[in-house]
């Protein structure tokens, strides 16, 4: 794994919407010049309130908006914000986005573009709109956080076969069946769920789903508690296997799983990896791989710093497997995801700034972004 490497050129002028965006930016996967993205916080300026964008890359005009904050009455929750990836289904031109007001959303987009003309357009129809309320928080939280319900969508999604897979900020992880908007099936996974749902597909009527829970509503009175790793039977929404781990937590920057699992493929088909954050000391972690059948134990690598990130997996031109993980204190780690061998590990950032966000992999580069930089990384793989 090299050092990073710079400085990256832009390839067309900053996109400013003058508030936070505490989610990931999705672009469309048509290939088109769409980018969807939503806010976090909001600030009192109506222009600067909470809201899910479509942005034209084309030119960065804001396209459509929806969900603004306060202007939405559908929703339950008055926490406004949208952490979630959406979705787009490419045969039904289709936009499925969940957010924290406990609302789905999903729309026609009736996207129109002229390649030839360098013009892009939506014109969304067939709003749909899901909410749910639950009373499965009221009593894991403190009185005088009632009034948010803590119910909602912080996650990303994932589909399969018509149906989508959510999971809940009150510890609901939930099915939607698309074509009617019902709820299939629910799990109740104890606590709040800040990462997304993998998806591992055995056979066309056979997949389960893998996801964990941050430390909130179980912790005891020293701050500790036991975080759950599901492994979850698509069909009927039944737990069938678990691993779970006593962690410590911080108000306001959680232990647990704070980080969506990776589901390994060719040689690491049999294992799925899972860091938990506040193992062994509030300020360490320890990433773990699980057989996929028995939810055991392949191995553990300790981390002096716990991770957010998530993990990432790429593989060589004979199926062997490689893990990236990024962790809190700045270091970045190349390992071997058979046996678990850290065989690189670079510091790029400044002070050792955290790596919150998850990195991506295109060919033999890795783009990660570090928050306390406020710096993009390109790293070359080799």
């Amino acid at each position: 794994m090299g050092q990073a490497e710079g400085p990256g050129k832009k390839t067309r002028d900053d996109l400013n919407f003058q508030m936070p965006f505490k989610g990931t930016g999705s672009l469309d996967p048509r290939g088109l010049p769409l980018l969807y993205v939503g806010s976090g916080d909001e600030y009192e300026e109506e222009d600067q309130k909470s809201r899910a964008m479509i942005v034209s890359l084309i030119d960065g005009r804001k396209l459509y908006e929806f969900g603004v904050q306060g202007k939405d009455s559908f929703a339950v929750r008055d926490w406004n914000a949208y952490d979630s990836a959406p979705l787009v289904d490419e045969a039904t031109d289709t936009l499925i986005w969940p957010a924290e007001t406990g609302i789905l959303y999903t729309m026609k987009l009736n996207t129109v573009f002229d390649a030839r003309g360098g013009t892009i357009s939506v014109n969304p129809s067939h709003v749909v709109k899901l909410r749910y309320d639950s009373n499965n928080s009221y009593d894991k939280i403190d009185k005088a956080d009632s009034s948010h319900k803590w119910l909602g969508y912080e996650g990303s999604a994932a589909a399969w076969n018509g149906f989508l897979y959510l999971a809940s900020n009150d510890g609901l992880f939930q099915c939607v069946d698309l074509n009617t908007m019902q709820i299939k099936w629910i799990a109740d996974t104890k606590d709040d769920t800040n990462t997304s749902p993998v998806l591992d597909v055995i056979s066309e009527t056979e997949a389960y789903l893998y996801l964990g829970t941050s430390l909130h509503f179980t912790k005891d009175s020293g701050n500790k508690g036991v975080t759950p790793f599901f492994k979850v039977d698509a069909m009927t929404g039944e737990i069938v296997g678990q691993y779970q781990l006593t962690v410590e937590t911080v108000s306001g920057v959680s232990g647990g799983i704070q980080a969506t699992a990776a589901v390994g493929q060719q040689n690491l088909s049999d294992l799925v990896f899972v860091p938990f954050a506040r193992y062994n000391g509030k300020d360490k972690g320890v990433l773990v791989a699980l057989y996929k059948d028995t939810m055991e134990v392949a191995w553990t690598m300790p981390m002096e710093h716990y991770a957010w990130s998530s993990p990432a997996i790429f593989y060589n031109n004979k199926g062997d497997g490689y893990l990236v993980q990024a962790d809190s204190g700045g270091d970045i780690f190349l390992i071997d995801g058979r046996t678990g061998t850290v065989l690189d590990k670079i510091s790029p950032t400044k002070n050792g700034s955290n790596f919150e966000a998850s990195p991506a992999i295109f060919g033999n580069m890795l783009v990660v972004g570090s928050r306390g930089d406020q710096t993009i990384f390109f790293i070359r793989l080799s």
